[in-house]
Parts: C-alpha cells; structure tokens; sequence
C-alpha cells in the first residue's frame, strides 16, 4: 500500500492492456471483413439483398443519365440571375 510505483504500474498495465486487446479484437474483425470482400469480387453488394441490389443499380443508371428536357429559365429576374449562375459550365467546375 505504501508503494507508488506499484499503483502506477497497475494503473498502466490495465489501461495499455485494454486498449492492447481492444485493437486486436477489432483488427481481427476488420481482416475478417476484408478477407469476405476479396472472396466476393471486391463489390459492396455482398452485403445487399436482392431488391437492395436492384434499386442500387438504378441509382447508378439514373446518376449517369442526362435528363431529356432542359429546365427552362424562370422568369423572375433575381432567379433568372442565379439560375444562370448554377447553369454556367464555369460553376461547374468551380464546384
């Protein structure tokens, strides 16, 4: 009881320690979860049901598409102003 360097070494041992397994336990379900991605191609869908993969693949199809009809000018001035900001190639880039 009258010794400090024993408290000290008690109070590192359990905080190095924990901290010690804690990074194993995690390391080891991390190369777990890397070791099942490469079994699986590399892919996210892994993980997906079958309708998860559906919409997901329709998000992809739809995000690379154009849409068909241009959206026209507003007419009042101000929006006018800031539309054709946020429609300038210029601002596209910027961003």
């Amino acid at each position: 009881e009258t010794n400090i360097y024993m408290y000290l070494y008690f109070v590192f041992f359990i905080i190095f320690g924990s901290f010690f397994t804690l990074n194993l336990f995690i390391g080891v379900i991390i190369d777990n979860f890397n070791e099942q991605k490469k079994k699986a191609g590399g892919s996210l869908e892994m993980f997906m049901t079958e309708d998860q993969k559906k919409y997901y693949n329709a998000m992809k199809k739809m995000g690379s598409k154009k849409p068909l009809k241009a959206i026209p000018r507003p007419r009042w001035r101000p929006q006018a102003i800031v539309f054709e900001i946020v429609a300038n190639k210029k601002f596209d880039m910027i961003i």
